[in-house]
């Protein structure tokens, strides 16, 4: 079985569990063909908006990889970077904190050094750090509809303008109410 029958008959054995446990809870109480219809199509929305997600952010590391990527460090290390704007944490819908793989290298294994001026203008100006992950991904026609993440890759006179550019908008953001670290 390759790897997409795989995933069909995992969401296919895993939606009709949560199908019977919600009807069996009694949460669903409407039967009808169109209830069935628009359950169908709310779930196929949420495959579709997660899969642009994927696509555009990549996977997400543990606290626990984090550690295993920074050469064994504490979680105390890895938390003193994040308060040190120099990793970058997002807390999922869940409550799970989770790091962007795009901001690590393999080899040698660490955070890309060209990251963390962008991480530092933005985590400081009060940008909350899932808006800095939307900004890093964000396609910017002033670099030919490359991303800051792929910008940054190439270095050189681009990461001061990279760096100007998240200062004006992060500042955009912040005083038009956007944005903002919850407090």
């Amino acid at each position: 079985m390759d790897l997409k029958e795989r995933y069909r008959e995992k969401v296919k054995e895993q939606l009709a569990s949560t199908v019977d446990q919600l009807v069996d809870s009694g949460e669903v109480t409407d039967f009808s063909p169109a209830a069935a219809q628009n359950t169908v199509a709310s779930v196929a929305r949420a495959m579709m908006q997660n899969a642009r997600r994927n696509e555009r952010f990549g996977t997400f590391y543990t606290t626990q990889r984090v550690r295993e990527l920074l050469g064994g460090v504490t979680r105390q290390a890895v938390s003193d970077r994040v308060l040190g704007r120099r990793l970058l944490r997002v807390t999922t819908a869940d409550g799970v904190q989770v790091y962007p793989a795009f901001q690590f290298t393999q080899d040698p294994p660490g955070v890309r050094r060209e990251l963390i001026p962008l991480l530092k203008t933005l985590l400081s100006s009060g940008v909350d750090s899932w808006t800095a992950v939307y900004w890093l991904t964000a396609k910017m026609p002033e670099f030919g509809n490359r991303t800051a993440l792929e910008v940054a890759r190439e270095g050189g006179g681009t990461l001061s303008q990279l760096e100007d550019m998240a200062k004006e908008d992060a500042q955009r953001w912040i005083s038009a109410g956007y944005g903002r670290v919850a407090s």
